[in-house]
């Protein structure tokens, strides 16, 4: 039975990291590409737009997609009753998805922006979290009945098609062929993963169990504020700096400074996006976890130190390959943001991830509570008078301090037998 376990723990990390690794690569080449294509102040106004929008995307869905891969994973030996769950799910979160668009739209047609000009675009975006929505619930079905040789190709397939379709729209037509790439993408995505893989979305009659819907609610409601408030982490500097430097050259070296430390976050994705049904399924099995977690956290530790290193030390040749004199600026920025990076990756992410597995979820609510107070607080406060580092200096702030909280309440409830809640 270990043998098995071994095995199917061994082939199916390998298809989510070798996948996560190629999307991540294409992503960045991407990224890479259109920082190239557009002039730094149209990429500044582009990025402020699509930074406004990520407000939304915190709430698409309701929260739902994540509730769905807790509650999904605990149902996966009941495949039909699981599916129905799903199209319950999906229907709750496309409704609440078409009001969240018009409260977009209404909000930006009345509020003025402190960059005007991105106001166009911004709109251009506003239903970028429905389709968002669908994707993610598309690839959370796949994860929680662990089909995990048809989750690592559609995330390679979806990843090239808004690369193509992203790069080919900026060429093209600048910010707004770009934005009709994405659309794009995200259509062509959708539509084939429905047909290929036979994931259901919408339902015409409920045949579920009150209370499991209840469950799906719950740990959903709670999910978008913890979800939401972490990744607050990663866009409120940028919306920050929109609001008191209006810079949009800084704001485009800022966010090419982040790339590759962002991108890395496949890393521990990766890991955790395999591991997390299993976690899940085992999470009264105290000695299991004891064992697991220790290889989990030594393991993702040598891996990601030996990661940064190289980036590290090479730091100005990569910005000068990748992006050119004009991001010259950059590199000290990009150096302490892969030291974060690391602080993240190997504790953080995966602690926070790994309570909610243990129903933890008042707690982590907290932390992402303070998480979220905390950047908005050091945001406002060092932004004016550092710029982009002040955002750099609030990051690493609140992950060190996250980090330690979360992964000593982790450690408490797998070796000392603490309650989750």
């Amino acid at each position: 039975m270990n043998e098995k376990i071994k095995k199917i723990i061994h082939h199916g990390f390998s298809y989510i990291f070798f996948s996560s690794l190629i999307n991540k690569i294409i992503n960045f080449l991407c990224n890479s590409a259109i920082v190239q294509l557009l002039d730094k102040e149209d990429y500044g106004i582009y990025v402020y737009a699509y930074n406004i929008i990520s407000f939304a995307l915190i709430l698409a869905g309701f929260g739902i997609p994540a509730g769905l891969l807790q509650v999904l994973s605990e149902h996966s030996d009941k495949k039909a009753y699981s599916k129905l769950l799903f199209q319950c799910g999906t229907t709750l979160a496309g409704g609440f998805n078409i009001f969240l668009v018009i409260i977009v739209l209404l909000g930006v047609s009345i509020i003025p922006l402190k960059i005007p000009e991105a106001k166009l675009y911004v709109l251009s975006l506003a239903c970028i979290p429905f389709f968002d929505t669908l994707l993610a619930s598309q690839l959370i079905y796949m994860r929680s009945m662990l089909m995990t040789k048809q989750y690592a190709f559609a995330n390679n397939i979806n990843a090239i098609c808004i690369s193509i379709f992203s790069v080919l729209g900026a060429y093209w037509g600048g910010i707004y062929g770009l934005i009709l790439g994405k659309y794009c993408a995200y259509i062509v995505s959708i539509i084939l993963f429905a047909y290929l893989f036979k994931i259901p979305f919408f339902f015409t009659k409920v045949n579920v169990l009150k209370k499991d819907m209840l469950d799906l609610i719950k740990v959903s409601l709670v999910s978008v504020a913890n979800n939401g408030m972490s990744e607050l982490l990663y866009i409120l500097d940028i919306f920050i700096m929109g609001l008191t430097i209006a810079n949009q050259e800084v704001i485009a070296s800022y966010k090419v400074a982040t790339l590759i430390p962002t991108a890395l976050t496949f890393i521990p994705s990766a890991i955790i996006t395999y591991v997390y049904p299993i976690f899940a399924k085992n999470r009264d099995n105290r000695l299991w976890l004891k064992v697991k977690y220790r290889q989990l956290l030594i393991s993702i530790a040598v891996l990601n130190f030996c990661v940064i290193v190289p980036l590290f030390l090479f730091a100005p040749f990569i910005v000068n390959i990748f992006w050119g004199n004009e991001y010259g600026n950059i590199v000290l920025i990009f150096r302490i943001l892969l030291l974060n990076y690391f602080i993240s990756g190997t504790f953080r992410i995966i602690s926070g991830n790994l309570l909610v597995t243990q129903r933890a979820l008042k707690f982590n609510f907290y932390v992402a509570m303070f998480s979220s107070i905390g950047n908005t607080l050091g945001n406002i406060l060092f932004i004016p008078r550092f710029g982009a580092m002040g955002a750099v200096i609030t990051t690493v702030s609140v992950v060190i301090i996250v980090s330690i909280i979360s992964t000593l309440k982790l450690y408490c409830i797998i070796y000392k037998g603490e309650s989750a809640v």
